[in-house]
């Protein structure tokens, strides 16, 4: 019903305006609703960690959620029925915990996540569904790039494309804010600059003045690596607007990157301090910072592709960057942990 509730609030119903949706996946994780509802599979020892497929294609993905379907179906022949689970709302994780539930199964109850989308068809809504696999917590690969290009650049006027991922935050904004940087190439419209946005919505602690400064994303680490672009300045702008266009407060990515970097020098002074040299708290602590710095050059450097875009017309971000070691060197150093904030 969420589904349904979102294309009729975009009018992709045929006749109620003529309106058609793209409808992006972003999970790499194999999803299939039961009974309306989407589940996926989890480790019962980490069910609270997504298990990862780095590198998924979207038909071995179609494929695994086929296997999924078979398995569920017949593990339910004999009771009816399959035990899912559910967790507690709580935000803290310590405090969350699993909740068994019995799902009668029937005849159609059982569905892949493209089965979903085929029968909303046949309901009369104009919708496509593409899968795009992307990890979560890690920067996208060349090549999704290239297709978000390839999709937005041949969409008709009358398209509109949701994106969607677990929570609607790191890979759904991700895309969302490159899908704006494409648009704005394609159509001509200015991006506003960042420096335009109030700081009242930031939310900045008045015990720390500088603490708007940090929130422009201007790490040290980033404006070394942009000096290396001829519109470094207009290309950070462009992707800065693109963030703030589709970001809430919380899933921002240059304050993620300020959260992240904050968070991992308080667990290295603190094991510093205890005397161990550092933990296991700490070194995911820094690979979440090197993520996010990663994902925010990246995408900084498709702006930068965007505005050379009109002298290579049919050059796709992967060959433009393929061209360029430099880069590979820059996300390389960035990956490594050799970064300072």
């Amino acid at each position: 019903s969420g589904i349904r509730n979102i294309l009729d609030h975009l009018g992709a119903k045929k006749g109620r305006g003529g309106k058609s949706v793209v409808w992006v996946g972003l999970r790499e994780e194999p999803c299939i609703f039961v009974n309306g509802t989407s589940y996926v599979l989890r480790d019962h020892a980490q069910w609270w960690k997504n298990l990862t497929y780095t590198g998924i294609t979207a038909s071995r993905l179609k494929y695994m959620e086929r296997r999924l379907k078979r398995d569920l179906i017949d593990c339910a022949k004999a009771s009816k029925a399959i035990t899912v689970y559910t967790e507690t709302d709580h935000h803290e994780q310590l405090d969350r915990t699993l909740v068994p539930k019995d799902e009668p199964v029937q005849v159609g109850s059982v569905q892949t996540a493209q089965e979903v989308y085929d029968e909303l068809q046949c309901d009369g809504y104009r919708v496509k569904f593409v899968r795009i696999p992307i990890s979560s917590r890690k920067a996208p690969a060349l090549s999704v790039f290239d297709r978000l290009l390839g999709m937005i650049r041949s969409a008709p006027p009358n398209y509109e494309f949701v994106f969607n991922c677990q929570l609607g935050r790191g890979r759904t904004i991700t895309m969302m804010s490159s899908a704006v940087l494409l648009y704005s190439h394609f159509h001509r419209i200015p991006l506003l600059r960042y420096d335009a946005i109030p700081q009242e919505l930031w939310h900045v602690n008045e015990e720390e003045p500088d603490a708007f400064k940090k929130f422009k994303g201007n790490f040290s680490t980033i404006l070394r690596a942009t000096r290396l672009f001829p519109n470094a300045q207009r290309s950070k702008s462009n992707a800065d607007s693109s963030i703030d266009m589709c970001s809430s407060i919380l899933s921002n990515l240059r304050k993620v990157v300020v959260f992240a970097s904050d968070k991992a020098r308080r667990e290295l002074r603190a094991s510093t301090e205890g005397g161990t040299g550092g933990s296991l708290d700490t070194g995911a602590a820094l690979k979440q910072v090197t993520t996010y710095l990663e994902r925010y050059f990246r995408h900084i450097a498709f702006a930068e592709f965007l505005t050379q875009r009109d002298q290579h017309t049919e050059l796709t971000f992967s060959q433009w960057w393929a061209q360029r070691p430099e880069l590979a060197e820059i996300t390389d150093d960035i990956a490594s942990g050799a970064v300072v904030f």
